[in-house]
């Protein structure tokens, strides 16, 4: 269990509120407790392989609440690989860099920086394009094509599982061609 000591308050460590950051590194599974020292105005941080070194406080940032990104709004990719089976996104903003935690439906975590990422939002979280999809969801009801076998309607059922919806444009080959 990791437990973070700061200003000799203790703070269960919870990757999902705090991030730790020494010297533009993420180092938050690497450590087990902070504890400041107010004589030195250093930062006495203690690894989990219980060695304590000592930071200038400019040399180490705890970052808290950070902005959560449902999910279903957000895809990520890194490299050109798109994550799976996202169960949370926490964006953290420190001094000098934006840091994502990521948290996977199989109980592990990980941590980048913002600039690693490739986030994409869904076009669903502008209002005009919700109103829209919601109008097109609503009028599907109408729909006559339904499941042969038990009557129920297809395109309300397709439409419910709507989350994220990526606009990609693309302009035809003779356009580019042409100019």
């Amino acid at each position: 269990m990791m437990y973070l000591i700061i200003v000799k308050a203790v703070i269960k460590m919870n990757t999902t509120k705090y991030m730790i950051i020494i010297k533009g590194e993420i180092k938050t599974r690497d450590v087990k407790y902070l504890e400041q020292d107010d004589a030195s105005h250093k930062m006495n941080v203690t690894f989990n392989n219980r060695k304590t070194y000592s930071y200038t406080l400019d040399n180490v940032e705890f970052l808290e609440n950070p902005k959560f990104l449902d999910p279903r709004k957000y895809h990520l990719s890194k490299d050109g690989k798109n994550f799976f089976s996202v169960e949370a996104i926490y964006e953290f903003v420190g001094k000098n860099a934006t840091y994502i935690h990521v948290c996977f439906k199989n109980n592990v975590e990980r941590d980048y920086y913002k600039s690693q990422l490739d986030i994409q939002e869904s076009y669903l979280n502008k209002k005009d394009a919700a109103n829209v999809f919601d109008y097109i969801k609503e009028t599907s009801k109408l729909s006559n094509l339904k499941n042969e076998s038990n009557g129920e309607q297809l395109l309300p059922k397709k439409f419910k599982k709507f989350h994220f919806l990526e606009v990609m444009l693309h302009l035809p080959n003779i356009l580019i061609q042409n100019h």
